[in-house]
């Protein structure tokens, strides 16, 4: 098995090659629900520059909000039933 080659654009800078590798692995593991892992160690969803690179990549993004949608609201049957659980915040 051959790796596909890294051209010297890519791998010019530290920047470069880590844009590359980010493009790369999407496409690698698309539909093997790594992504979003991805997009959270990589600190994508944290400020506005970075979200505006995720929306460029793909508009599911669009309608994303910051400091809300990065977590999902816990079920209230869940909050019901364990009253020491938080609801996450903007929900």
């Amino acid at each position: 098995m051959e790796l596909a080659p890294v051209s010297a654009a890519n791998s010019s800078s530290q920047t470069a090659l880590r844009l590359y590798m980010r493009d790369e692995r999407g496409r690698e593991l698309a539909g093997e629900n790594q992504r979003w892992y991805d997009i959270l160690r990589w600190g994508l969803l944290d400020d506005q520059a970075g979200l505006n690179y995720l929306i460029a990549k793909d508009a599911d993004f669009t309608n994303f909000v910051l400091g809300k949608s990065k977590l999902l609201p816990i079920p209230q049957t869940d909050i019901d039933i364990d009253h020491t659980i938080k609801q996450n915040p903007g929900y």
